[in-house]
């Protein structure tokens, strides 16, 4: 896939996890981290900001509230992901990752969502455990009437052939991982929401690198995109 030339219609979303600190919570305090982002210096082409909330059971990031209050703060539109844990050692359960994911996105009242599909802690994962776990999610995700959006990378979602066991998944939006020049979207979607294009981007206001994305749209057409129908 050929992307366009970027024109005004052209958003920039960043993503941060632990590699930003908040500085806020116990965590940070304990290991004396300093926060990674001055959100009131935050350069104003970002529209969005993902944020971290979670990965495999029963784990929260430490600094999700607070990054969360910081994007509110710099008034920009708030997407939260987990990171789903496949296998690393042993399966986990994935439709539980699922339900104590919305229960966090209900408590911090977060309406857009993102579940993170990639092989790094999922090496021994199997593309039978993949299809499973994914599938698993997705399904019971879909259950409690929220939209979605699935970011993976062409390389890890085909190696494990998810491009051809998982259909389904074209029901959910692709936020796609790929840095080459000319984005590859993997079966079975045409056309992707969100393209992660720099995983070592430099904003003004966040201290280090950081991963960027854009979308070809309005904030707007975002958002709707990711509002769930009926």
């Amino acid at each position: 896939m050929t992307i366009p030339t970027i024109e005004a219609n052209v958003i920039e979303v960043m993503d941060i996890s632990g590699n930003q600190p908040c500085g806020e919570c116990s965590h940070c305090k304990h290991e004396g981290l300093e926060a990674a982002i001055d959100w009131d210096k935050l350069d104003p082409a970002i529209v969005a900001v993902a944020v971290k909330a979670s990965e495999g059971l029963n784990y929260e990031d430490p600094c999700f509230r607070f990054h969360c209050a910081g994007v509110r703060r710099a008034a920009r539109a708030l997407i939260a992901y987990h990171y789903l844990r496949i296998r690393h050692t042993t399966p986990q359960d994935a439709a539980a990752q699922a339900a104590q994911f919305v229960a966090l996105l209900a408590r911090e009242k977060i309406e857009y969502a993102a579940v993170d599909v990639e092989t790094k802690f999922n090496e021994h994962a199997t593309p039978e455990d993949a299809h499973e776990a994914v599938h698993d999610f997705l399904a019971s995700f879909a259950t409690y009437g929220a939209a979605l959006l699935v970011y993976t990378s062409p390389g890890e979602w085909e190696g494990w052939n998810l491009h051809v066991t998982l259909p389904q998944a074209s029901a959910f939006q692709l936020w796609l991982a790929d840095y080459e020049a000319h984005a590859h979207v993997p079966p079975p979607w045409k056309s992707f929401l969100l393209w992660q294009y720099d995983g070592k981007g430099k904003i003004d206001g966040v201290r280090g690198d950081v991963d960027r994305s854009r979308s070809y749209c309005t904030l707007i057409s975002l958002l709707e995109a990711l509002t769930p129908t009926g």
